[in-house]
């Protein structure tokens, strides 16, 4: 048999590594002694290697501890939302996005994000308030241009649709 074969690759080893911190940290933390910035980082960085190659579940073990650990720190929140989201656990992400929003999150991302989860749990009446809000409170200096134009679009399609309701219906 091939040695190469036999030894684990570099990403292998490096996600062995961040499991080990992991571990490592989780220990810290049921001892209620503080995590060195060392330990957050590598369990964030598991965390978007995870959320990079569609292992969502695994993703949201990741960014739950570092929530846990680190309440505001809004980068571990969009990443559990996100993970949530992309897991299809609609309503939890729901929550995450919720919390980010009123920790001072970015309103065109996260309510785009927001109002990607109403989509799909039915909720098309608050969708679409949640893109006019979005819309509304976006800021130039620190919002993202391409989550705006995802806004603009989105809150485009469903006024359409809506408008296209209320004719059918004689509204």
């Amino acid at each position: 048999m091939n040695q190469a074969a036999l030894m684990p690759s570099a990403a292998q080893e490096e996600e062995e590594q961040a499991l080990a911190l992991l571990h490592q940290a989780l220990a810290a933390h049921a001892a209620a002694s503080p995590l060195p910035a060392e330990a957050l980082a590598a369990v964030a960085g598991l965390g978007h290697t995870l959320l990079s190659q569609g292992r969502y579940l695994k993703a949201v073990d990741a960014y739950r501890f570092l929530v846990i650990h680190d309440p505001v720190t809004l980068a571990y929140r969009y990443g559990l939302a996100r993970s949530l989201q992309l897991a299809e656990l609609f309503e939890d992400a729901l929550m995450q996005y919720q919390t980010a929003l009123v920790l001072d999150g970015n309103p065109s991302t996260y309510g785009l994000r927001l109002a990607e989860c109403q989509l799909a749990l039915g909720q098309r009446p608050q969708a679409l308030a949640t893109l006019r809000m979005a819309l509304a409170n976006h800021d130039p200096a620190t919002g993202s241009a391409s989550a705006l134009t995802r806004v603009q679009q989105l809150l485009s399609v469903l006024e359409a649709h809506h408008e296209e309701t209320r004719v059918q219906t004689g509204e």
